[in-house]
């Protein structure tokens, strides 16, 4: 329960008062008499001795007296202190939520600026302009976790979108500079989810270290490539051909119906693998483990 607010103040500073007014009450009962009881006069007593003990007696007595009473108003005060202290202080702490907040909603308008940005460069003619929406996406992942999966899907769409400009255009027989771009930001960008390159056109790329791991090439162009790190892999109906896939990892893949003419898996892990249709003329299966 918070007691910053008005009403929380006023509560505190209420019973404070009231704790206050309780100790000053009651020190006062004792106090008070004290300091105004007469002083002892020598005709009260019998003797010199008597007298003069009573007296001593009652300067003790006053002198705890105005003790106590400094002691309590003093502690009154330190009460006070403390709490205006504390109030102080919490405000502040309000404050700089306050200013936080105002940062958070202004960063969060920027991010959402920089992506329509970024969205719209990267569907630009131009090549560099392409290539500045590429990495503009690359900060934003880098800059903001929280909006990696969304670069990520932002830059497989771009990859799957440039494979059908690509196929059959003169271009067709080497990836162009964006894409490949845009596919190392990918395989760059730490703690990334699973790629969904589905379609894409990837022939001679070179993804010895890439981790795609449970990545979802399904249809995709690989002719040529140098790939390792496929385990859990979908590459249904991938073309492969002539693919270097030399002790690759691709326990549990799916190579349903992939073209694999003339590919090197040459000590391959293939164990658990489907490769149900799969087309292995002229692949080198030397040493692969196609255990399950």
């Amino acid at each position: 329960m918070e007691w910053t607010g008005r009403w929380g103040r006023a509560l505190v500073l209420g019973v404070l008062g009231l704790g206050a007014v309780g100790l000053i009450g009651g020190v006062a009962v004792d106090t008070v008499p004290v300091l105004f009881e007469a002083t002892p006069m020598p005709d009260d007593y019998d003797t010199v001795p008597e007298y003069t003990a009573a007296l001593e007696d009652a300067r003790a007595r006053e002198e705890n007296a105005r003790d106590t009473t400094a002691t309590l108003a003093g502690g009154t005060v330190g009460l006070l202190i403390a709490y205006l202290t504390y109030a102080r202080v919490r405000a502040q702490e309000h404050q700089l939520e306050a200013q936080r907040e105002e940062l958070l909603i202004a960063r969060a308008g920027e991010v959402t600026t920089q992506f329509g940005q970024a969205i719209d460069h990267l569907g630009d003619e131009r090549l560099n302009t392409r290539l500045g929406g590429i990495y503009t996406m690359r900060r934003i992942a880098t800059a903001n976790t929280d909006q990696m999966p969304t670069v990520v899907a932002i830059l497989s769409a771009f990859l799957r979108h440039r494979a059908d400009d690509l196929r059959g255009s003169e271009e067709s027989e080497r990836r162009a500079a964006d894409v490949d771009a845009a596919l190392q930001v990918l395989l760059q960008l730490e703690g990334r989810p699973p790629l969904d390159l589905r379609g894409t056109f990837l022939p001679d790329a070179d993804l010895f270290f890439a981790d795609l791991t449970g990545a979802d090439l399904t249809g995709a162009t690989l002719t040529g490539a140098d790939l390792a790190n496929l385990t859990g892999a979908t590459l249904t109906g991938a073309t492969l051909t002539g693919a270097n896939l030399i002790d690759a990892d691709l326990p549990d893949a799916d190579l349903t119906g992939a073209d694999l003419t003339g590919a090197n898996l040459f000590f391959a892990d293939l164990t658990g693998a489907t490769l149900t249709g799969a087309t292995l003329t002229g692949a080198d299966l030397t040493g692969a483990d196609l255990t399950g």
